[in-house]
Protein backbone atom coordinates (compact mmCIF):
# COMPACT_ATOMS: atom_id res chain seq x y z
CA UNK A 1 0.00 0.00 0.00
CA UNK A 2 1.30 3.54 -0.82
CA UNK A 3 0.46 6.55 0.78
CA UNK A 4 0.36 9.41 -1.34
CA UNK A 5 1.45 12.96 0.30
CA UNK A 6 1.86 16.34 -1.89
CA UNK A 7 0.95 20.18 -0.51
CA UNK A 8 -0.74 22.51 -0.93
CA UNK A 9 -1.32 26.38 -0.39
CA UNK A 10 -3.92 27.99 0.81
CA UNK A 11 -4.72 31.51 1.21
CA UNK A 12 -5.11 33.08 4.79
CA UNK A 13 -6.91 36.18 6.09
CA UNK A 14 -4.22 38.29 7.86
CA UNK A 15 -5.17 38.83 11.47
CA UNK A 16 -5.77 42.54 12.77
CA UNK A 17 -8.50 45.25 12.34
CA UNK A 18 -11.19 44.17 10.01
CA UNK A 19 -10.86 47.94 8.71
CA UNK A 20 -6.79 46.96 7.98
CA UNK A 21 -7.94 43.72 6.20
CA UNK A 22 -10.33 45.71 3.62
CA UNK A 23 -7.69 48.31 3.03
CA UNK A 24 -5.27 46.14 2.50
CA UNK A 25 -7.77 44.00 0.25
CA UNK A 26 -7.29 46.77 -2.46
CA UNK A 27 -3.85 47.61 -1.68
CA UNK A 28 -2.96 48.76 -5.27
CA UNK A 29 -4.99 52.04 -5.00
CA UNK A 30 -6.84 54.24 -2.17
CA UNK A 31 -9.95 52.82 -1.18
CA UNK A 32 -13.12 54.24 -2.22
CA UNK A 33 -15.60 52.93 0.21
CA UNK A 34 -18.29 52.32 -2.33
CA UNK A 35 -20.65 50.11 -3.41
CA UNK A 36 -18.68 48.18 -5.74
CA UNK A 37 -15.65 47.54 -3.03
CA UNK A 38 -18.12 46.89 -0.03
CA UNK A 39 -19.48 43.96 -2.42
CA UNK A 40 -16.34 42.87 -3.43
CA UNK A 41 -14.71 42.43 0.14
CA UNK A 42 -18.13 41.32 1.52
CA UNK A 43 -18.02 38.34 -0.44
CA UNK A 44 -13.93 37.63 -0.30
CA UNK A 45 -14.73 37.84 3.39
CA UNK A 46 -17.81 35.31 3.22
CA UNK A 47 -19.10 32.52 4.80
CA UNK A 48 -18.57 34.57 7.71
CA UNK A 49 -15.07 35.76 8.91
CA UNK A 50 -14.69 34.94 12.52
CA UNK A 51 -13.66 38.46 14.78
CA UNK A 52 -13.32 39.56 18.24
CA UNK A 53 -14.90 43.26 19.48
CA UNK A 54 -11.78 45.27 20.81
CA UNK A 55 -13.96 47.34 23.15
CA UNK A 56 -15.43 44.15 24.80
CA UNK A 57 -12.08 43.32 26.20
CA UNK A 58 -9.72 40.40 26.03
CA UNK A 59 -12.33 38.09 26.63
CA UNK A 60 -14.78 39.18 24.62
CA UNK A 61 -16.44 36.23 22.69
CA UNK A 62 -15.45 35.21 18.93
CA UNK A 63 -18.38 36.60 16.80
CA UNK A 64 -19.25 36.13 13.23
CA UNK A 65 -19.66 38.67 10.38
CA UNK A 66 -22.90 38.10 8.38
CA UNK A 67 -22.56 41.16 6.10
CA UNK A 68 -21.42 44.59 5.79
CA UNK A 69 -24.25 47.58 6.57
CA UNK A 70 -25.19 49.82 3.52
CA UNK A 71 -25.24 52.56 5.29
CA UNK A 72 -21.68 54.03 6.95
CA UNK A 73 -21.40 53.95 11.03
CA UNK A 74 -22.47 58.29 10.78
CA UNK A 75 -25.62 57.54 8.87
CA UNK A 76 -26.98 54.38 10.16
CA UNK A 77 -28.85 54.18 13.66
CA UNK A 78 -29.67 52.40 16.34
CA UNK A 79 -31.93 52.30 19.46
CA UNK A 80 -29.72 52.61 22.95
CA UNK A 81 -31.38 52.18 26.16
CA UNK A 82 -31.49 54.50 28.56
CA UNK A 83 -31.03 53.61 32.59
CA UNK A 84 -34.31 54.76 33.31
CA UNK A 85 -36.19 52.72 30.58
CA UNK A 86 -36.16 55.34 27.91
CA UNK A 87 -34.82 54.64 24.42
CA UNK A 88 -33.18 57.23 22.05
CA UNK A 89 -31.82 56.94 18.31
CA UNK A 90 -28.44 57.17 17.71
CA UNK A 91 -26.17 56.87 14.70
CA UNK A 92 -23.45 54.15 15.48
CA UNK A 93 -20.74 56.41 15.32
CA UNK A 94 -22.08 58.35 18.06
CA UNK A 95 -23.13 55.57 19.90
CA UNK A 96 -19.73 53.62 19.95
CA UNK A 97 -18.07 57.22 20.73
CA UNK A 98 -20.06 56.80 23.77
CA UNK A 99 -18.69 53.11 24.63
CA UNK A 100 -15.06 53.58 23.69
CA UNK A 101 -14.69 57.17 25.02
CA UNK A 102 -13.31 58.67 21.97
CA UNK A 103 -14.12 59.16 18.52
CA UNK A 104 -14.09 56.51 15.89
CA UNK A 105 -11.37 57.12 13.59
CA UNK A 106 -13.49 56.24 10.55
CA UNK A 107 -16.74 56.91 10.84
CA UNK A 108 -17.97 57.48 7.38
CA UNK A 109 -17.30 53.84 6.38
CA UNK A 110 -19.72 51.22 6.57
CA UNK A 111 -20.07 48.60 9.37
CA UNK A 112 -19.96 45.10 9.80
CA UNK A 113 -23.47 43.14 10.49
CA UNK A 114 -22.74 40.86 13.42
CA UNK A 115 -25.79 39.16 14.90
CA UNK A 116 -28.11 42.01 15.53
CA UNK A 117 -25.49 44.44 15.79
CA UNK A 118 -23.69 47.05 13.40
CA UNK A 119 -20.36 47.47 14.47
CA UNK A 120 -17.19 49.53 13.20
CA UNK A 121 -14.59 47.57 11.36
CA UNK A 122 -11.87 49.10 13.52
CA UNK A 123 -13.42 47.80 16.16
CA UNK A 124 -13.21 44.22 14.87
CA UNK A 125 -10.36 42.27 15.29
CA UNK A 126 -9.66 39.47 12.53
CA UNK A 127 -9.21 36.16 14.56
CA UNK A 128 -5.54 34.49 12.82
CA UNK A 129 -5.76 31.22 11.18
CA UNK A 130 -8.96 31.52 8.78
CA UNK A 131 -8.11 30.34 5.52
CA UNK A 132 -9.69 32.45 2.51
CA UNK A 133 -13.05 30.16 0.95
CA UNK A 134 -13.76 31.92 -1.92
CA UNK A 135 -11.32 32.86 -4.94
CA UNK A 136 -8.93 35.37 -4.66
CA UNK A 137 -8.70 38.36 -6.58
CA UNK A 138 -7.42 37.71 -10.30
CA UNK A 139 -4.56 39.90 -10.06
CA UNK A 140 -3.83 37.94 -6.90
CA UNK A 141 -3.06 35.25 -8.64
CA UNK A 142 0.26 35.66 -9.83
CA UNK A 143 1.38 36.51 -6.20
CA UNK A 144 -0.35 33.57 -4.57
CA UNK A 145 1.62 31.29 -8.09
CA UNK A 146 4.87 32.86 -6.89
CA UNK A 147 4.41 32.01 -3.28
CA UNK A 148 4.10 28.66 -3.99
CA UNK A 149 5.75 27.45 -7.11
CA UNK A 150 8.97 25.82 -6.19
CA UNK A 151 11.04 22.91 -8.03
CA UNK A 152 11.09 19.49 -7.64
CA UNK A 153 13.56 19.20 -5.26
CA UNK A 154 12.59 21.95 -3.23
CA UNK A 155 8.87 19.88 -3.31
CA UNK A 156 10.47 16.47 -2.68
CA UNK A 157 11.57 17.96 0.46
CA UNK A 158 8.63 19.70 1.77
CA UNK A 159 6.83 16.33 1.58
CA UNK A 160 9.46 14.60 3.31
CA UNK A 161 9.25 17.24 6.30
CA UNK A 162 5.30 16.54 5.88
CA UNK A 163 5.26 13.09 6.36
CA UNK A 164 7.25 13.31 9.53
CA UNK A 165 4.84 15.69 10.77
CA UNK A 166 1.93 13.73 10.20
CA UNK A 167 3.35 11.68 12.64
CA UNK A 168 1.87 8.76 11.63
CA UNK A 169 3.68 6.32 14.16
CA UNK A 170 1.60 8.39 17.05
CA UNK A 171 -1.80 7.76 15.98
CA UNK A 172 -4.01 5.62 17.86
CA UNK A 173 -6.36 4.61 14.93
CA UNK A 174 -3.53 3.70 13.01
CA UNK A 175 -2.47 1.54 16.16
CA UNK A 176 -5.34 0.06 16.84
CA UNK A 177 -5.64 -1.60 12.91
CA UNK A 178 -1.97 -2.81 13.29
CA UNK A 179 -0.77 -0.78 10.63
CA UNK A 180 2.68 0.39 10.23
CA UNK A 181 3.91 3.49 8.76
CA UNK A 182 7.88 3.45 7.57
CA UNK A 183 7.98 7.30 7.36
CA UNK A 184 12.16 6.77 6.95
CA UNK A 185 11.47 4.83 3.40
CA UNK A 186 12.48 6.32 0.03
CA UNK A 187 9.93 8.10 -2.23
CA UNK A 188 8.52 5.67 -5.16
CA UNK A 189 10.97 5.93 -8.40
CA UNK A 190 9.01 5.50 -11.54
CA UNK A 191 11.24 5.52 -15.10
CA UNK A 192 10.41 8.65 -17.15
CA UNK A 193 12.45 10.67 -19.87
CA UNK A 194 12.78 14.26 -20.70
CA UNK A 195 12.71 15.61 -23.60
CA UNK A 196 15.10 17.26 -25.34
CA UNK A 197 13.96 21.12 -26.30
CA UNK A 198 13.39 21.12 -30.14
CA UNK A 199 15.32 23.21 -32.77
CA UNK A 200 12.39 25.62 -34.22
CA UNK A 201 11.69 26.69 -37.61
CA UNK A 202 10.50 30.23 -38.73
CA UNK A 203 10.05 31.62 -41.57
CA UNK A 204 13.05 33.94 -43.25
CA UNK A 205 11.16 37.45 -43.92
CA UNK A 206 14.63 38.43 -45.45
CA UNK A 207 13.88 35.68 -48.68
CA UNK A 208 12.13 36.50 -51.62
CA UNK A 209 11.04 33.18 -51.59
CA UNK A 210 9.46 30.98 -49.35
CA UNK A 211 12.54 29.86 -47.08
CA UNK A 212 12.58 28.87 -43.39
CA UNK A 213 15.20 29.39 -40.62
CA UNK A 214 16.06 26.94 -37.87
CA UNK A 215 17.12 27.96 -34.30
CA UNK A 216 18.57 26.13 -31.89
CA UNK A 217 17.92 26.38 -28.18
CA UNK A 218 20.46 28.20 -26.48
CA UNK A 219 19.94 25.94 -22.66
CA UNK A 220 19.08 22.54 -22.41
CA UNK A 221 15.58 23.65 -20.95
CA UNK A 222 14.49 24.84 -24.10
CA UNK A 223 15.09 28.66 -24.62
CA UNK A 224 15.16 30.33 -27.83
CA UNK A 225 17.11 33.79 -28.90
CA UNK A 226 14.61 34.52 -32.43
CA UNK A 227 16.87 36.16 -34.85
CA UNK A 228 15.07 39.89 -35.92
CA UNK A 229 14.31 38.57 -39.79
CA UNK A 230 12.54 35.71 -38.38
CA UNK A 231 8.62 35.36 -38.89
CA UNK A 232 6.25 33.18 -38.05
CA UNK A 233 5.80 29.73 -39.62
CA UNK A 234 2.61 30.27 -41.26
CA UNK A 235 0.99 34.41 -40.54
CA UNK A 236 -2.56 35.22 -40.24
CA UNK A 237 -4.37 37.75 -41.79
CA UNK A 238 -6.19 40.62 -39.68
CA UNK A 239 -8.80 41.92 -42.63
CA UNK A 240 -9.70 45.13 -39.95
CA UNK A 241 -9.70 45.05 -36.03
CA UNK A 242 -11.72 47.62 -33.70
CA UNK A 243 -10.68 48.88 -30.21
CA UNK A 244 -12.80 48.76 -27.34
CA UNK A 245 -11.24 50.84 -24.17
CA UNK A 246 -13.07 50.34 -21.01
CA UNK A 247 -10.20 51.94 -18.76
CA UNK A 248 -11.19 55.58 -17.86
CA UNK A 249 -7.39 56.47 -17.32
CA UNK A 250 -6.56 55.29 -21.44
CA UNK A 251 -9.34 57.51 -23.16
CA UNK A 252 -7.14 60.08 -24.51
CA UNK A 253 -6.71 59.52 -28.39
CA UNK A 254 -2.88 59.79 -28.09
CA UNK A 255 -3.07 56.76 -25.55
CA UNK A 256 -4.80 54.66 -27.64
CA UNK A 257 -3.36 55.95 -30.76
CA UNK A 258 0.72 54.42 -29.06
CA UNK A 259 -1.36 51.28 -28.32
CA UNK A 260 -2.60 50.23 -31.86
CA UNK A 261 0.79 52.12 -33.51
CA UNK A 262 2.87 49.46 -31.46
CA UNK A 263 0.79 46.51 -31.61
CA UNK A 264 0.34 46.87 -35.61
CA UNK A 265 4.80 47.57 -35.90
CA UNK A 266 4.78 43.93 -34.08
CA UNK A 267 2.70 42.55 -36.09
CA UNK A 268 4.23 43.68 -39.09
CA UNK A 269 7.78 42.81 -37.92
CA UNK A 270 6.49 39.18 -37.16
CA UNK A 271 4.79 38.77 -40.26
CA UNK A 272 1.11 39.19 -39.56
CA UNK A 273 -0.69 41.31 -42.42
CA UNK A 274 -3.08 44.15 -40.62
CA UNK A 275 -4.14 47.33 -41.44
CA UNK A 276 -2.28 50.67 -39.88
CA UNK A 277 -5.25 51.93 -38.27
CA UNK A 278 -8.28 50.37 -36.51
CA UNK A 279 -11.78 50.20 -38.38
CA UNK A 280 -13.39 52.12 -35.10
CA UNK A 281 -12.07 53.05 -32.23
CA UNK A 282 -13.98 53.46 -29.32
CA UNK A 283 -12.09 55.62 -26.96
CA UNK A 284 -14.10 55.12 -23.36
CA UNK A 285 -16.57 52.20 -22.50
CA UNK A 286 -17.97 52.19 -19.04
CA UNK A 287 -17.26 48.59 -17.88
CA UNK A 288 -20.76 47.98 -16.26
CA UNK A 289 -21.92 48.12 -20.33
CA UNK A 290 -23.84 45.28 -21.86
CA UNK A 291 -21.12 43.81 -23.79
CA UNK A 292 -23.12 41.60 -26.14
CA UNK A 293 -25.29 45.09 -27.56
CA UNK A 294 -21.47 46.72 -28.15
CA UNK A 295 -21.11 43.74 -30.79
CA UNK A 296 -24.74 44.07 -31.95
CA UNK A 297 -24.09 47.77 -32.25
CA UNK A 298 -20.40 47.80 -34.00
CA UNK A 299 -20.07 44.20 -35.06
CA UNK A 300 -21.21 43.75 -38.62
CA UNK A 301 -23.80 46.33 -39.03
CA UNK A 302 -21.84 49.55 -38.67
CA UNK A 303 -18.34 48.63 -39.42
CA UNK A 304 -18.79 45.54 -42.05
CA UNK A 305 -17.00 41.95 -41.15
CA UNK A 306 -14.33 42.38 -38.27
CA UNK A 307 -12.16 39.35 -37.55
CA UNK A 308 -10.08 40.96 -34.48
CA UNK A 309 -11.44 43.08 -31.51
CA UNK A 310 -8.66 44.81 -29.31
CA UNK A 311 -9.92 45.29 -25.63
CA UNK A 312 -8.06 47.47 -23.20
CA UNK A 313 -9.11 46.60 -19.89
CA UNK A 314 -9.42 47.86 -15.96
CA UNK A 315 -8.15 46.08 -12.54
CA UNK A 316 -10.15 43.20 -11.49
CA UNK A 317 -12.33 43.10 -14.74
CA UNK A 318 -12.95 39.07 -14.40
CA UNK A 319 -16.63 39.30 -15.29
CA UNK A 320 -15.89 41.78 -18.05
CA UNK A 321 -13.17 39.76 -19.42
CA UNK A 322 -15.77 36.46 -19.31
CA UNK A 323 -18.62 38.66 -21.19
CA UNK A 324 -16.34 39.86 -24.11
CA UNK A 325 -15.12 36.27 -24.48
CA UNK A 326 -18.16 34.75 -24.59
CA UNK A 327 -19.48 36.97 -26.86
CA UNK A 328 -16.69 36.93 -29.43
CA UNK A 329 -16.11 33.11 -29.45
CA UNK A 330 -19.93 31.99 -28.67
CA UNK A 331 -22.49 34.23 -30.32
CA UNK A 332 -20.38 36.40 -33.00
CA UNK A 333 -17.50 34.14 -33.76
CA UNK A 334 -15.08 37.32 -34.15
CA UNK A 335 -11.82 36.88 -32.47
CA UNK A 336 -10.86 38.58 -29.23
CA UNK A 337 -7.56 40.25 -27.38
CA UNK A 338 -7.63 41.72 -24.05
CA UNK A 339 -4.73 44.14 -22.94
CA UNK A 340 -5.03 45.21 -19.27
CA UNK A 341 -4.18 48.86 -19.67
CA UNK A 342 -1.42 48.58 -16.57
CA UNK A 343 0.55 46.56 -19.01
CA UNK A 344 0.07 48.55 -21.71
CA UNK A 345 0.88 52.29 -20.24
CA UNK A 346 4.22 50.42 -19.83
CA UNK A 347 4.64 47.71 -22.56
CA UNK A 348 7.74 47.29 -24.87
CA UNK A 349 8.26 45.85 -28.08
CA UNK A 350 8.34 42.20 -26.35
CA UNK A 351 5.23 42.15 -24.69
CA UNK A 352 3.57 43.50 -27.93
CA UNK A 353 5.04 40.06 -29.37
CA UNK A 354 3.83 37.65 -27.07
CA UNK A 355 0.30 38.93 -28.11
CA UNK A 356 0.61 38.86 -31.73
CA UNK A 357 1.47 35.36 -30.96
CA UNK A 358 -2.15 34.94 -29.51
CA UNK A 359 -3.48 36.84 -32.18
CA UNK A 360 -2.14 34.80 -34.67
CA UNK A 361 -3.37 31.48 -33.14
CA UNK A 362 -6.87 32.84 -33.00
CA UNK A 363 -6.53 33.66 -36.68
CA UNK A 364 -5.53 30.32 -37.54
CA UNK A 365 -1.66 30.96 -37.97
CA UNK A 366 0.82 29.00 -37.01
CA UNK A 367 3.68 30.38 -34.58
CA UNK A 368 6.41 28.11 -35.16
CA UNK A 369 6.94 23.87 -35.73
CA UNK A 370 9.93 21.67 -34.83
CA UNK A 371 12.55 20.64 -37.59
CA UNK A 372 12.23 17.44 -36.40
CA UNK A 373 8.38 15.96 -34.81
CA UNK A 374 9.56 12.29 -34.71
CA UNK A 375 11.98 13.53 -31.66
CA UNK A 376 8.50 13.78 -29.62
CA UNK A 377 7.28 10.42 -30.51
CA UNK A 378 8.04 6.90 -30.15
CA UNK A 379 7.40 5.76 -33.16
CA UNK A 380 8.64 8.53 -36.07
CA UNK A 381 6.85 6.33 -39.20
CA UNK A 382 3.65 6.21 -37.51
CA UNK A 383 1.06 9.16 -37.73
CA UNK A 384 0.47 10.10 -34.07
CA UNK A 385 -1.72 12.53 -32.14
CA UNK A 386 -0.88 14.86 -29.14
CA UNK A 387 -3.51 14.78 -27.15
CA UNK A 388 -3.95 17.10 -23.95
CA UNK A 389 -6.53 17.12 -21.45
CA UNK A 390 -7.73 18.67 -17.63
CA UNK A 391 -10.09 20.06 -15.50
CA UNK A 392 -11.23 22.93 -14.14
CA UNK A 393 -12.88 23.53 -10.97
CA UNK A 394 -14.58 26.52 -9.89
CA UNK A 395 -13.73 28.49 -7.03
CA UNK A 396 -13.51 27.67 -2.88
CA UNK A 397 -17.26 27.60 -1.67
CA UNK A 398 -18.86 27.05 -4.86
CA UNK A 399 -21.06 24.12 -6.00
CA UNK A 400 -20.83 25.65 -9.69
CA UNK A 401 -20.20 22.81 -12.55
CA UNK A 402 -16.36 21.28 -13.24
CA UNK A 403 -15.45 22.04 -16.82
CA UNK A 404 -12.92 19.01 -18.84
CA UNK A 405 -11.34 20.31 -21.49
CA UNK A 406 -9.54 17.71 -24.56
CA UNK A 407 -7.52 18.97 -27.43
CA UNK A 408 -6.08 17.10 -30.04
CA UNK A 409 -3.49 17.79 -32.47
CA UNK A 410 -4.71 17.48 -36.56
CA UNK A 411 -1.33 17.99 -38.71
CA UNK A 412 2.10 16.26 -38.42
CA UNK A 413 3.43 19.38 -36.86
CA UNK A 414 1.50 19.10 -34.24
CA UNK A 415 0.92 22.75 -34.82
CA UNK A 416 -3.02 23.03 -35.10
CA UNK A 417 -5.09 21.37 -32.57
CA UNK A 418 -8.81 21.04 -31.86
CA UNK A 419 -10.45 21.08 -28.41
CA UNK A 420 -13.69 19.79 -26.94
CA UNK A 421 -15.36 21.27 -23.88
CA UNK A 422 -17.67 19.57 -21.76
CA UNK A 423 -19.96 19.86 -18.30
CA UNK A 424 -19.53 17.49 -15.25
CA UNK A 425 -20.55 17.44 -11.83
CA UNK A 426 -19.07 19.94 -9.53
CA UNK A 427 -15.16 19.10 -8.33
CA UNK A 428 -15.19 15.77 -10.35
CA UNK A 429 -11.52 15.41 -11.33
CA UNK A 430 -12.16 12.07 -13.78
CA UNK A 431 -12.93 13.02 -16.97
CA UNK A 432 -16.54 11.54 -17.20
CA UNK A 433 -16.90 11.44 -21.39
CA UNK A 434 -13.25 10.92 -22.07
Amino acid sequence: MFINIDVSTATMHKEGSLYQLYTSFFDDRKPKFDEDERQAFQKSISPGIRVRTTYSGNNAPIRMVKKLTTKTADKLTVAVKHPDGRSKTVTVAAHFNSVIGKSLSYPKIFCAEIGSDAIPLELCHVIPGQIMRKQIRSDKIKSARDFSNTNPAQRLERIAKGLKGLEYGQSHYIREFGIHVDSDSDPLEIPARVLKAPTLQYRDGSAKTAKSIKIEPTKPDGKWNIKNNAKLFMPATVGQFVVWNFENRMKEQHKISKVIKDLVRSCHSLGIKIPDTAAFIKLYINPQTDVSKLFEIFYPKKIGVTTLVVAILPENASELYTALKYNGDVKFGVATQCLRASKCERADTSFYNSVCLKINVKLGGINVVPVNVAEFTSESKVPTIVMGADVIHPGPGSEDSSFAALVASVDMNHARYVADIRVQKSREEMIVDL
